[in-house]
Order: structure tokens, then sequence, then C-alpha cells
């Protein structure tokens, strides 16, 4: 019997190696899929973390690149449409001058061309007719009647000049004598004459514009620091109150060097104030009517 128990113990023993074994390899393969599954979860979140960051670069550039702003935006600008018809201007008033240049010209070569052919009439008339007296006298005619027409332009262009000298009157001597210089270089006359006037006045109403700019510019900056260096006074004085620090006490010893009330005289007392050594009520009565009215 207990030969029988001993062997049946030992088969048991034996039959139960198997079922450690198959355990272990079942633990083993869980901890293999485990670890699958874990690489898969993770390999499958890779392309959306990846994404996810796409997407806040892409938003971050965009919150970095400056907003585009549209043609009609920067036309509707004051600024620009200042510009834009300032450069209208200047081309509508170089048009212009071309414009009346070119009828100048124009009618220029017109007489010149109507003197010259009635000459040759007169010439043709005097070869037919063998008479070149009477060709003469008309020659002397058509002669006088240029004469008259230039006198009477040129007592016009006089005239129109005197007007322009009125008008432009208060740029001074030397500026129309220079316009004048100007006038005759360019070859237009009264016309070149009037241009040169005209920029001449524009240019002094631009630097009288800038000047009076500048001059602004200026008084705002010493308004500024006006009221900077009263306000830090003010507040000097309010702080030296606060400590407790008065003129009266600087007198009774504290302060030493100070001259006394007594022998302070208004400057002394003005001196102090603004440095913000006393308040304002320490002030003399006759000096607090003379700052606060």
């Amino acid at each position: 019997m207990s030969e029988d128990t001993t062997a049946s113990t030992e088969e048991q023993k034996e039959d139960s190696k198997p079922d450690k074994d198959e355990e272990a390899s079942a633990t083993e393969s869980e901890k293999g899929t485990e670890q699958e599954t874990a690489e898969k979860s993770t390999d499958e979140s890779k392309p959306a973390e990846a994404e996810e960051k796409a997407t806040e670069e892409k938003e971050e550039s965009k919150a970095d690149t400056p907003k585009e702003v549209s043609l009609d935006e920067i036309l509707a600008r004051e600024d620009v449409q200042r510009a834009i018809q300032s450069v209208s201007d200047k081309a509508v008033d170089k048009a212009d001058k071309r414009a009346k240049d070119a009828v100048r010209q124009k009618r220029r070569e017109e007489e010149e061309r109507q003197r010259q052919q009635d000459e040759d009439d007169l010439l043709d008339e005097a070869r037919s007719s063998g008479d070149f007296g009477a060709y003469g006298e008309k020659q002397a005619t058509l002669r006088a009647k240029e004469k008259q027409t230039d006198e009477h332009f040129a007592d016009f262009n006089e005239a129109y000049v005197g007007e322009l000298l009125n008008e432009y009157e208060d740029l001074g001597n030397d500026a129309i004598n220079s316009a004048l210089a100007k006038g005759r270089e360019s070859g237009r006359g009264v016309a070149g004459f009037q241009s040169a006037l005209a920029e001449e006045r524009t240019r002094r109403a631009v630097d009288s514009t800038k000047s009076e700019a500048l001059k602004d510019r200026n008084q705002l900056i010493a308004d500024e620091v006006a009221a900077q260096l009263a306000a830090a006074g003010v507040e000097k004085r309010s702080q030296k109150a606060e400590e407790g620090e008065t003129a009266s006490e600087k007198v009774s010893g504290k302060a030493k060097g100070k001259a006394a009330r007594s022998e302070m005289t208004d400057t002394d007392w003005e001196n102090q104030w603004n440095e913000g050594e006393i308040t304002f009520g320490e002030l003399p009565e006759h000096l607090q009517k003379k700052y606060g009215g």
C-alpha cells in the first residue's frame, strides 16, 4: 500500500508539471499581447499628435503673419487720398501749361506764315505789273501794321506784368527779379515770369507751414516738460510735509545754515517752495495770494 501510494503521488507530480509550464506560457503570451497593444496604441497616437502639433504651428504662423490689407482699404486711407489728389492736381497743372504753350506756339507760327504769305503775294503782284514802287508802298504799309500789332502786344504784356508785380509785391524785389530772370531763361516770356512767381510763393507757404508745425511741436514739448517739473515739485513738497520736515522746524535748528523766517526774502520763500522744501500753506500770506489768487 505504501509503495502504491508513493507511486501515485509521483505520477500526480509529474502530471502537474505541464500545467505549470502551460501557465507560464500563457502569462508570457498575455504580456506579449499587452505589449503589442501598447505599441499599437502608441503608433496610432503618433499621427494624431503630429497632426495636432502641425495645427498649432499653423495657427502660430497665422498669428505671426501680418494682416493682409486689401487695395480698397489702402485707397480709403485719408493720407493716401491726399497724396493721390496732390499728384492728380500737379498732373492737371502740367497738362494745362503744355496745352497753353502749344496754343501760343501755334499762334506764333500761324502769324509768321501769314506774314510771309502776304509778302510773297505783294512781290508776285509787283512782278506781274512791273510796278515795284507800289510794292514798296504796300510793303511799308504792311510793316506799319506789324509794328502796330507788336506795340499792342507789348502794351498788353506790360500791363499784365504790372498786375503781376502788384499781386506778388509781398515777395520782395529780390524774389521778383529772380523770377524775371527765370522767365527770360525759360523762353516763355510773361508766362515764365508768372510761373516763377507762383513757385516762389508756394515754396514760402510750405516753409511757413513747416516752421509753424515745428514751433507748435517745440511748444508742446516745453509745456510737457513744465508740467512734469511742476508735478515733481508738488510731489516733493507733499513728501516733505508728510515727513514733518517743515520750514519752521528747519529754522528752529533741525536744518543748519538756513536763514530765519524774519530774514527770508520773497525770493528765498519762492525758491524753497519751488524746491519742495516747504508747502504752499507755509508761504507768507502775500505770496499765497500772489500764486493762489
